[in-house]
């Protein structure tokens, strides 16, 4: 069910077994795993149905490396940035999860190949209709790899969602669920640990209403996005001084974004039959069959990158 934060009474303290903080991608998803359980779930959202600007204000900050836009990269309403994505979907590569001497602080605590069922399971969600991410049979059906020499460049493909509107597609379920509470137009401003800073003790939230009140879990998540979250832990201050989870520094220092380089190079290519070609496999396409919907690109193969110590790339086409 739905709940106005605005109408929350002043003071309220609400108890339950997870509490979610963010509706986007993950907290939805989060909730609706767990809808019908036996666990009261407590979903936190800054907005409402529909984009307000008084709410999306709430993003403004300060960049002070690369300039990032960090207002209008996000939604902060029912559904998150889903509400404006454009559906590109591929899973991170193996290498990517490695330690790389060349990487500082690389290596993840997972292998791709532990995540790769949750990958499928993502691949529903967001409404995918193919076999499987590298299922190269949809791509063989309606394109053909160009041929490049020496096997250091791969050509790959992403996958395309709809894209999934999280929000629309899915907030009849949340709905439905009697055990998930979505309250709206709720803003934390604080996780307050216990003394010893192992347990979260309570959740404050004000709404820009001027409405105050508190969830008291017995699990927290945060899903707000990685911007999102790291400035709630920073701003979670009144236990750790250096903001909560932040004894060593490093909350915050990995931000992870895919830098663009707008046409690095231009090719000037006089076969008509070869640009059509390149038209044809490396830009949105779909399939003969008509359900699927993929887009060709370039990649480095893994051993290039090991070899070059380089990180990885993609390129993709404009004809």
């Amino acid at each position: 069910m739905f709940i106005d934060g605005r109408k929350v009474p002043d003071g309220t303290v609400v108890e339950t077994g997870l509490a979610i903080i963010g509706a986007g991608a993950a907290g939805i998803s989060i909730a609706r795993e767990l809808a019908g359980t036996g666990i009261s779930v407590t979903l936190i959202e800054s907005g409402g149905f529909d984009f307000d600007p008084e709410t999306q204000d709430l993003y403004e900050g300060e960049s002070v490396g690369v300039d990032y836009p960090l207002t209008s990269s996000r939604l902060r309403y029912f559904g998150g940035t889903t509400n404006h994505w454009g559906g590109w979907c591929r899973p991170f590569e193996p290498i990517d999860f490695e330690e790389r001497d060349w990487v500082a602080y690389s290596g993840w605590p997972v292998t791709r190949a532990e995540l790769d069922p949750f990958y499928e399971r993502a691949r529903e969600v967001c409404q995918i209709r193919s076999p499987a991410f590298d299922d190269a049979s949809a791509w063989e059906e309606g394109g053909k790899p160009m041929p490049l020499a020496g096997g250091e460049v791969e050509t790959r493909f992403f996958l395309y969602s709809p894209p999934t509107r999280f929000g629309k597609k899915y907030r009849p379920d949340i709905e439905r669920a009697k055990n998930v509470s979505c309250y709206l137009h709720s803003n934390v401003t604080e996780i307050v640990p216990t003394e010893n800073g192992a347990e979260v003790e309570r959740i404050d939230i004000e709404t820009l209403s001027g409405v105050r009140f508190s969830v008291k879990p017995k699990v927290c998540v945060l899903a707000a996005g990685g911007i999102e979250n790291a400035r709630m832990l920073l701003l979670s201050n009144s236990v750790e001084k250096a903001g909560l989870g932040n004894r060593n520094g490093i909350v915050g220092r990995f931000f992870m974004e895919h830098p663009h380089i707008p046409s690095p190079a231009t090719f000037l290519v006089t076969d008509r039959a070869l640009v059509a070609e390149w038209y044809r496999t490396y830009t949105r396409m779909t399939t003969p069959a008509g359900n699927v919907v993929i887009r060709g690109c370039l990649m480095f193969a893994p051993e290039y990158l090991r070899r070059t110590r380089r990180l990885g790339t993609v390129i993709t086409f404009s004809p």
